[in-house]
């Protein structure tokens, strides 16, 4: 026989019923695995199981059910921890001369374009 893990997709169906699942080889000496499922915000079972050479498959243990990170900013707001305008400004270093985000994007790209002027020339860490 050998170990297989098989990845059953049950995201959006309810407890451990599942209608996509693919089975990855392992080998007996393996005891952890990282698994590139490539789904943002799905929800994923494991079991470890051994197929025979008839193909039966023998189930031997299951996993907790786990999501994957969602892709991109979460749209959950703890309004608890809102910082009114007036200390953001304060915290925030508003008391600059920047005003937003354009100015400061603008800022860090001519500060990229001095830096990358600087890296194309070659210079002599000493004054001579």
């Amino acid at each position: 026989s050998r170990p297989v893990l098989k990845v059953y997709d049950t995201t959006d169906l309810y407890f451990f019923d599942s209608r996509q699942a693919f089975e990855i080889q392992i080998n007996d000496l393996a005891s952890s695995w990282y698994i590139n499922v490539g789904q943002p915000n799905h929800s994923y079972f494991i079991e470890l199981g051994r197929i025979l050479p008839d193909g039966t498959y023998i189930f031997i243990a299951r996993s907790n059910m786990v999501t994957t990170p969602r892709l991109g900013v979460s749209d959950v707001v703890d309004l608890e921890w809102m910082v009114p305008t007036e200390y953001e400004k304060r915290i925030y270093g508003m008391h600059t001369k920047a005003n937003g985000s354009p100015d400061f994007i603008e800022e860090m790209a001519q500060k990229a374009a001095v830096t990358k002027i600087e890296q194309e020339h070659i210079s002599s860490p000493m004054n001579w």
